[in-house]
């Protein structure tokens, strides 16, 4: 390598380090404007401070050690791959059904975030777990023919447990100054149960987004249903 070549390696490389310095005192600059004090690392040190915006959780956690960004990695990998049917010629994801909620982790968890509420109408429950249950004497336990939980998906030729239709209505309130907010407050319900009678009272209706639950009568007590995001 000769002198001009040497000084003219040195020169991008300084550029490149006040290129990237200015992009980080940008970003820095604009993160105190949108971020108040105290919440700049709301993990700690595990605060992922490389990626923003809707890719803030594909990243491990900044102090993750470089052996363990390898398990971590080895992981995701799995997160993301769908499961298959067995046989199949890959004997790491197959396996899948007869019954199931989803095919792989990312189909509920997007970008490794949480599950998004479905829109309205007969939709699979992607990002959404309906737990079922009885109230006996001894308290809250699974369906007799459903288990813990709804799973509205199947391999061929098989029929899933039921279908699950969402449907969504304004509910209106004030806040403490009199301004009017408004709500989206969904509504559940199972159609076409496959594998015997879901009990009188589900589907419920929630109070929110978060949760819904409603008492009905049932040949061995009361059945509930509960909505939950994951």
């Amino acid at each position: 390598m000769n002198n001009h070549t040497q000084l003219l390696s040195i020169a991008t490389i300084a550029v490149l380090y006040c290129v990237s310095c200015d992009l980080y005192g940008t970003k820095e600059a604009l993160l105190a404007q949108v971020v108040e004090p105290g919440e700049r690392l709301p993990g700690g040190e595990t605060t992922n401070t490389r990626m923003l915006g809707v890719n803030s959780f594909l990243r491990p956690a900044d102090n993750l050690s470089l052996e363990n960004q390898t398990a971590f990695y080895g992981g995701n990998g799995f997160f993301n791959q769908a499961w298959v049917v067995s046989p199949s010629s890959t004997t790491s994801r197959d396996g899948l059904g007869p019954l199931f909620n989803a095919r792989s982790c990312s189909s509920c968890h997007f970008k490794d975030g949480k599950g998004e509420p479905p829109e309205e109408g007969k939709v699979p429950l992607e990002g959404l777990l309906l737990r079922l249950s009885v109230e006996t004497e001894g308290g809250l336990s699974p369906h007799p023919n459903y288990g813990s939980q709804l799973q509205d998906g199947s391999i061929e030729n098989v029929p899933p447990e039921g279908t699950p239709v969402l449907k969504w209505s304004e509910k209106t309130g004030h806040y403490p100054d009199g301004s009017e907010y408004t709500l989206m407050t969904p509504s559940y319900s199972i159609e076409a149960p496959q594998y015997g009678p879901l009990g009188d009272g589900l589907p419920s209706n929630s109070p929110s987004h978060d949760w819904a639950r409603t008492p009905g009568s049932h040949s061995r007590g009361k059945t509930h249903g509960i909505v939950r995001p994951q």
